[in-house]
C-alpha cells in the first residue's frame, strides 16, 4: 500500500512538474513570438534618410557615393531616383502648365536610403549626417524628425524590459515549483537515498534517475508547449496574416527548439540541486524537509 501510494504521489509531482514546465515554456514561446514579429515589422517599415544631389551632377560622380552606401552598415538598402523619373511621377494635369513656364525640371536627383535598426538614433544620426553632407555632390540630407526617432528607441527599449522582466519573473515562479514538486518526490524517497548511501552508492548513481526524469518531464514540457507555439502561428496566419507575415516556419522552429532545450536545462539543474540537498542530510534531518 505504501509502495502504491510512493507512486501516486511520484506520478503527481512528476505531473505537477510538467504542467509547471510547460505553462512557462507557452508564456516564453508567446513573447518569444511577439518580440520576432514586432521585431520585423519594425525593420521592414525602417526610417528613411534622404539624400538631394546637385542638380547637374552625373552618373560617374554619383558612382562612389553608391560604392560608399553600398558598404556603409547604417544603409539596410537604398534606393536610387533620376530627377527624370521624379519628374515623370510627379506631373498631372494640374501642375502640368506650371512646370512647362518654369522651362526646366525643378526637381534633383534623391537617394532614398532605409536604416538599420540599431543605428535609429540621435548620436548615429548626426555621424552619418556628417558623413554624407562632407560628400561634393550632396545638396542637402533630410533626417528623421529627432522627437520621432527618440519616441520609437524608447519604446522599443520598454517593450524589450517588458519581455524580459516578464521572461525572469516567470522563470523564477516556475523554478520554485519544480523545486518544490522535486522536492517533495525525492522527500517520499529519503530513506531510499539514506539506505543507498550506506550501501556505498555514489551521489552520482543516486542522483541520476532523479535528473534523468526530471529531463524526461521538461522534454515533454518543451514538445507541448512547442505545439502549442506552432498552433498559435498556425491560427495567427490564417485569422489576422499581417500579425505575423514577416515569421517564418523556420523561425518557429528555431523558437521550439530553444523552448524545449530551456525546458530540459531548467528541470535538469532544478532535480540536481534538489537531490544534492538530501545528500547532504544526515538521518536525523531526513525527519525535516
Amino acid at each position: 500500500m505504501k509502495k502504491r501510494s510512493s507512486k501516486i504521489s511520484t506520478l503527481g509531482s512528476r505531473a505537477t512538474s510538467v504542467v509547471s514546465v510547460t505553462l512557462l515554456s507557452i508564456i516564453l514561446g508567446i513573447l518569444a513570438l511577439t518580440m520576432l514579429s514586432a521585431h520585423r515589422q519594425m525593420e521592414s517599415t525602417a526610417m528613411s534618410i534622404y539624400i538631394h544631389i546637385k542638380p547637374g551632377t552625373e552618373q560617374y560622380d554619383i558612382a562612389p557615393l553608391k560604392q560608399i552606401l553600398n558598404k556603409a552598415p547604417f544603409a539596410k538598402s537604398y534606393t536610387y531616383t533620376s530627377a527624370e523619373d521624379i519628374l515623370a511621377a510627379e506631373i498631372n494635369d494640374e501642375n502640368r502648365h506650371a512646370i512647362e513656364l518654369l522651362g526646366e525640371n525643378p526637381y534633383s536627383d534623391e537617394i532614398d536610403i532605409k536604416l538599420n535598426q540599431a543605428y535609429l538614433n540621435p548620436d548615429s544620426l548626426k555621424s552619418i549626417n556628417k558623413l554624407l553632407t562632407a560628400n561634393a555632390v550632396v545638396e542637402n540630407v533630410i533626417l528623421p524628425s529627432s522627437e520621432i526617432v527618440n519616441a520609437v528607441d524608447n519604446s522599443i527599449n520598454k517593450i524589450v524590459l517588458a519581455v524580459i522582466a516578464i521572461a525572469i519573473l516567470m522563470l523564477i515562479i516556475s523554478i520554485a515549483l519544480i523545486n518544490n514538486t522535486v522536492s517533495l518526490s525525492i522527500y517520499s524517497r529519503r530513506f531510499i537515498i539514506h539506505t543507498m548511501k550506506l550501501v556505498g552508492a555514489t551521489r552520482g548513481y543516486i542522483r541520476r534517475p532523479f535528473v534523468r526524469a526530471a529531463a524526461t518531464a521538461g522534454l515533454i514540457a518543451g514538445i507541448i508547449a512547442g505545439a502549442v507555439v506552432c498552433g498559435t502561428y498556425y491560427y495567427l496566419q490564417s485569422s489576422w496574416p499581417d500579425t505575423v507575415a514577416l515569421v517564418s516556419w523556420t523561425d518557429i522552429s528555431l523558437i521550439d527548439t530553444a523552448l524545449i532545450l530551456l525546458s530540459i536545462i531548467v528541470c535538469a539543474t532544478t532535480a540536481w540541486c534538489a537531490a544534492n540537498r538530501y545528500l547532504n542530510k544526515n538521518y536525523d534531518k531526513l525527519f525535516m524537509k
